[in-house]
């Protein structure tokens, strides 16, 4: 795919998101989930596209691959974090005398803690 079409797909899902949410926005219904998760796509996809302008040589190579690598770490790591933090205020404000809080934030934030050293175990038995 070459960088003009990304930029066009970007560029009409842009116009898209816009549409959908002002329709939205004329039904009364703004912040709906359909809206927010459309947003954090076209986000994630506009940062892909200006990290690495659809250069995969970029992405391939020494520097690419560590800018990709300590850029995981840190993601993983804020993600932990900010789970915690969640299931920590979930926990306090809407089910204070639950043991667990929400089960299911509660199991995200167990599989955060545990999929970068599962993950990392596996990639060491490649190489061994």
């Amino acid at each position: 795919m070459t960088k003009k079409s990304f930029v066009l797909i970007i560029c009409f899902s842009l116009i898209l998101f816009i549409v959908l949410t002002w329709s939205d926005l004329m039904n009364g219904d703004f912040l709906s989930k359909g809206n927010m998760l459309m947003f954090v796509i076209l986000l994630g996809g506009s940062f892909q596209l200006f990290t690495w302008r659809n250069d995969e040589r970029a992405k391939k190579d020494e520097m690419g691959r560590q800018i990709v690598s300590r850029s995981s770490v840190i993601s993983y790591r804020i993600l932990t974090a900010a789970l915690f933090v969640l299931w920590l205020v979930d926990r306090k404000l809407y089910h204070p005398n639950n043991e667990f809080g929400n089960e299911f934030l509660f199991i995200g934030l167990c599989l955060s803690l545990v999929l970068l050293p599962v993950s990392q175990f596996i990639a060491s038995r490649k190489y061994r």
